[in-house]
């Protein structure tokens, strides 16, 4: 299937928009607060339908993301590993799709997310396993305001805290 698909879709092609699509439109449809978004597959570049899309998001900036077939799976995590684009304007949705895709190096052209952005107080990854040490624990890298902390180098090191868990005290 080549194309696009919007989060109030009625039905979703499990495995056509990658990983990261497919889990956030399964929590969308189970109550948790996701950004609006839309997915678009890795040969999609119809101009029209991407404009639509990009209307019916509504006023602000958006956030463009890999949704690559091996991301968020049950065997891999590769947060981080592609290119994400923050705060992009509705001219640059396009250019920054391309962009993702070339950056991916376990696929050819991946699956991409475009979402509303919003303005979290805390944003993070978490993992069902250590990315570190592959143990089967819970890990949550947290960082105040935007992702994009989480995954930046401070001074040549990487700013990362497991945890088993996370409580609400601790937000």
């Amino acid at each position: 299937m080549k194309g696009c698909c919007r989060c109030d879709s009625e039905s979703w092609p499990v495995g056509v928009f990658g990983g990261k699509a497919d889990n956030l439109y399964v929590l969308s449809r189970n109550g948790f607060a996701v950004p609006c978004f839309f997915a678009v597959s890795s040969e999609f570049c119809d101009m029209a339908v991407l404009e639509s899309n990009v209307a019916w998001l509504g006023d602000g900036q958006l956030a463009v993301r890999s949704s690559g077939l091996q991301e968020d799976s049950d065997d891999s995590a590769l947060a981080g590993a592609n290119a994400t684009f923050l705060n992009v304007s509705k001219p640059d949705v396009w250019p920054s799709i391309q962009q993702v895709r070339s950056s991916s190096a376990q696929e050819a052209a991946i699956p991409v997310v475009v979402q509303l952005m919003k303005k979290p107080r805390f944003s993070g990854v978490a993992f069902s396993r250590s990315p570190v040490s592959g143990e089967n624990r819970i890990v949550i890298d947290l960082a105040s305001g935007l992702g994009e902390q989480v995954w930046n180098f401070l001074g040549g090191h990487r700013k990362r805290r497991e945890r088993k868990f996370l409580t609400s005290e601790e937000f």
